[in-house]
């Protein structure tokens, strides 16, 4: 959309340890390679509280996230996701 093309740097959460590694080797290098614009990896983990509470305040600072089939579910029900 209008907002990643304006993007400098994009935040993508998974559950850390060698998820971060193997998420910019597969994802992060090559994006940036092919747009310039810069992956961020951060292994805090998107639990659904951590989701909603940055949904819940207008401004969260996770552009992507890595969750499981049930909370994407749950999420989405709730407009939450993208």
């Amino acid at each position: 959309t209008g907002t990643f093309a304006q993007a400098k740097e994009l935040v993508l959460v998974n559950w850390g340890g060698d998820a971060i590694t193997a998420y910019d080797a597969a994802y992060g290098q090559a994006f940036t390679k092919e747009t310039g614009i810069t992956v961020k990896m951060d292994g805090s983990g998107p639990t659904e509280g951590a989701i909603a509470a940055q949904f819940k305040s207008g401004a969260p600072t996770w552009d992507l996230v890595d969750v499981d089939p049930f909370s994407a579910i749950t999420l989405g029900a709730q407009g939450m996701l993208e």
